[in-house]
Protein backbone atom coordinates (compact mmCIF):
# COMPACT_ATOMS: atom_id res chain seq x y z
CA UNK A 1 0.00 0.00 0.00
CA UNK A 2 1.57 3.73 -1.38
CA UNK A 3 0.59 5.63 1.64
CA UNK A 4 3.15 8.53 0.23
CA UNK A 5 1.02 8.91 -2.75
CA UNK A 6 -2.52 8.66 -1.32
CA UNK A 7 -1.33 11.30 1.18
CA UNK A 8 0.30 13.48 -1.48
CA UNK A 9 -3.47 13.44 -3.29
CA UNK A 10 -4.86 14.43 -0.05
CA UNK A 11 -2.43 17.23 0.15
CA UNK A 12 -2.76 18.53 -3.65
CA UNK A 13 -6.27 18.80 -3.19
CA UNK A 14 -6.56 20.18 0.53
CA UNK A 15 -3.59 22.39 0.95
CA UNK A 16 -4.54 25.35 0.77
CA UNK A 17 -7.22 24.83 3.33
CA UNK A 18 -5.47 23.29 6.45
CA UNK A 19 -8.90 23.28 8.16
CA UNK A 20 -10.35 21.18 5.32
CA UNK A 21 -7.17 19.12 5.74
CA UNK A 22 -7.74 18.28 9.29
CA UNK A 23 -11.53 17.25 8.50
CA UNK A 24 -10.49 14.89 5.79
CA UNK A 25 -7.55 13.24 8.03
CA UNK A 26 -10.41 12.84 10.57
CA UNK A 27 -12.49 11.29 8.16
CA UNK A 28 -10.17 8.71 7.39
CA UNK A 29 -9.41 8.00 10.56
CA UNK A 30 -12.76 8.15 12.80
CA UNK A 31 -12.71 4.96 14.91
CA UNK A 32 -9.51 3.97 14.17
CA UNK A 33 -7.32 6.55 15.79
CA UNK A 34 -6.82 8.21 19.18
CA UNK A 35 -7.18 12.07 20.00
CA UNK A 36 -3.95 12.22 20.59
CA UNK A 37 -2.43 11.48 17.10
CA UNK A 38 -5.07 13.58 15.90
CA UNK A 39 -4.21 16.48 18.15
CA UNK A 40 -0.99 16.14 17.07
CA UNK A 41 -1.09 15.84 13.47
CA UNK A 42 -3.27 19.19 13.82
CA UNK A 43 -0.80 20.93 15.36
CA UNK A 44 1.56 20.08 12.99
CA UNK A 45 -0.40 21.41 9.96
CA UNK A 46 -1.68 24.45 11.80
CA UNK A 47 1.89 25.57 12.19
CA UNK A 48 2.52 24.74 8.74
CA UNK A 49 5.13 21.40 8.94
CA UNK A 50 3.07 19.64 6.61
CA UNK A 51 5.67 17.33 5.49
CA UNK A 52 6.32 16.16 9.44
CA UNK A 53 2.45 15.64 9.47
CA UNK A 54 2.29 13.88 6.46
CA UNK A 55 5.14 11.83 7.43
CA UNK A 56 3.27 10.89 11.34
CA UNK A 57 0.15 9.59 9.31
CA UNK A 58 2.34 8.02 6.79
CA UNK A 59 3.83 5.74 9.71
CA UNK A 60 0.90 5.53 11.38
CA UNK A 61 -0.72 4.19 8.55
CA UNK A 62 1.56 1.68 7.68
CA UNK A 63 1.39 -0.11 10.71
CA UNK A 64 -2.09 -0.14 11.54
CA UNK A 65 -4.53 -3.03 11.58
CA UNK A 66 -7.70 -1.50 9.88
CA UNK A 67 -5.54 0.12 7.11
CA UNK A 68 -7.75 -1.56 4.03
CA UNK A 69 -10.49 0.12 5.74
CA UNK A 70 -8.68 3.50 6.17
CA UNK A 71 -7.53 3.34 2.40
CA UNK A 72 -11.06 2.68 1.34
CA UNK A 73 -11.79 5.99 3.02
CA UNK A 74 -9.39 8.16 1.85
CA UNK A 75 -9.83 7.05 -1.64
CA UNK A 76 -13.85 7.82 -1.38
CA UNK A 77 -12.77 11.45 -0.20
CA UNK A 78 -10.26 11.89 -3.30
CA UNK A 79 -12.57 10.52 -5.37
CA UNK A 80 -14.98 12.86 -4.30
CA UNK A 81 -12.54 15.82 -4.32
CA UNK A 82 -11.65 15.18 -7.90
CA UNK A 83 -15.73 14.89 -8.84
CA UNK A 84 -15.56 17.95 -7.30
CA UNK A 85 -13.17 19.57 -9.21
CA UNK A 86 -13.82 18.27 -12.46
CA UNK A 87 -17.20 20.53 -13.28
CA UNK A 88 -15.68 23.32 -12.49
CA UNK A 89 -12.70 22.90 -14.80
CA UNK A 90 -15.34 22.49 -17.36
CA UNK A 91 -17.49 25.56 -16.36
CA UNK A 92 -14.47 27.94 -16.27
CA UNK A 93 -12.93 26.08 -19.84
CA UNK A 94 -16.35 26.91 -21.65
CA UNK A 95 -16.32 30.85 -20.11
CA UNK A 96 -13.49 31.54 -22.15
Amino acid sequence: MDWEALLDKLWSFASSDPKELETNIRSCLKGHSSEGLLQAISLLISQSQYVTAKALLAEFLRSHHSAEDIQRRLELILHFKKYRASPMLSIKSKQR
